[in-house]
């Protein structure tokens, strides 16, 4: 790619600003970072809502029309998150057809993990199909970024992949948009009729992917009249019923309080409010890092960790055992935040460290500097 041309790149993602979530995040600091560079980005999303495309956002109708945006587009560069697989394969396509490169942004992959159903099975065929378009997928991008090794390595060794073509570009903190404000503490907190004294739980995440269930019943056992759990959370309208089906069967329903998409941008606000930042990360994410836990981090939060047996993110916590307590367990898991309940302000003490952590070693920038640069490579 010529150097003294400005590049310009098309992102192709599943949701998009005003949408919320950890893709939303991502996609949003990338076209940051690339404009900030002096590219030309536009994001292609489905078209869902009601929404309507903005000037950087254009909402398509469905695989074709992405298809026809893609061939028409003036873009060197197309990056398509995933999951979904399917689009992807499809944009793919698109860029094989009017000569421009595409860049896999792959991302943990729930479908991979399920169970397999019989091949003969209507399911099993279903799954068969999308794996072709998988391989396929992962075999003719121009380049792959992974947000962790244990991810690179299983799809490299899975697909026979050139490591060449395999980047490592995490997710990380901002810490100039999350970070810990005495203020905004105390506002929040007022804001959610949380009492000074109170000691807050946190989980900042998804509903559905994690699980969340079991986490409220382990809060309605902890029977602590002095704990709040605050749960901020990205949620579909459509999805709105599983939330409300989730409260109605806690007994400290008052001791919980629910704030719902709010712009990534006061996320601070909320994480200043706690005490505590809370991931029960399932079984089968094994290769995955979750975003929270640099949001936490920026904040410098202890955070009391429910995950894998191994994997990406106890490798992190390994790493770094300042940042809190790990658990494979929700025995366990319950016993390690009594303990940190009844000690918080001695494990506050860490707080600047793991501010410091946060700020230079995970430093989403960081991430996205490697990754343009061998974009401009292509």
């Amino acid at each position: 790619m010529d150097k003294g041309l400005t590049m310009r790149i098309a992102i192709v993602t599943p949701y998009a600003d005003p949408e919320r979530g950890a893709s939303v995040i991502r996609v949003n600091a990338f076209r940051n970072y690339f404009e900030e560079h002096g590219c030309k980005t536009i994001v292609l999303a489905p078209k869902r809502d009601n929404l309507a495309s903005t000037k950087e956002v254009y909402r398509y109708g469905g695989i074709f029309e992405l298809v026809k945006k893609i061939c028409k587009s003036k873009a060197d560069v197309v990056i398509g998150t995933s999951p979904p697989l399917t689009h992807n394969f499809f944009a793919l396509l698109a860029c094989k057809l009017s000569g421009k490169k595409f860049v896999l942004d792959a991302k943990e992959d729930p479908f991979v993990f399920e169970p397999h159903p019989s091949i003969f099975s209507k399911s099993g065929l279903k799954r068969r199909a999308y794996f072709l378009l998988r391989r396929f997928t992962y075999k003719n991008a121009d380049l792959l970024f992974f947000l962790t090794d244990w991810d690179k390595k299983l799809e490299v060794k899975r697909y026979n992949l050139d490591p060449k073509k395999c980047l490592l570009v995490p997710n990380g903190s901002e810490p100039e948009v999350v970070y810990y404000s005495k203020d905004a503490r105390k506002e929040t907190r007022e804001e959610l009729n949380i009492p000074e004294s109170a000691k807050v739980l946190v989980y900042a995440g998804g509903i559905g992917d994690e699980e969340i269930e079991k986490l409220i019943e382990l809060f309605d056992k902890l029977n602590m009249a002095d704990v709040f759990l605050l749960l901020v959370v990205s949620l579909e309208k459509a999805n709105e019923w599983y939330l409300e089906e989730i409260l109605k069967k806690a007994n400290s329903l008052k001791r919980i309080k629910v704030v719902q998409n709010i712009p990534y941008e006061k996320m601070y606000r909320y994480l200043s409010a706690a005490d505590i930042g809370l991931v029960p990360w399932p079984e089968k994410y094994f290769t995955s890092l979750p975003v929270k836990v640099f949001d936490y981090l920026s904040v410098g939060l202890p955070i009391v960790i429910k995950g894998p047996k191994k994997g990406a993110l106890q490798d992190f916590y390994k790493k770094n055992r300042f940042i809190g307590f790990y658990s494979s367990e929700w025995a366990e898991f319950k016993k390690i935040l009594v303990h940190v309940l009844k000690n918080t302000s001695e494990i506050k003490r860490m707080n600047e460290k793991r501010q410091k952590l946060a700020k230079e070693a995970y430093n989403r920038r960081l991430f996205l500097e490697k990754a343009f640069k061998r974009l401009k490579t292509l």
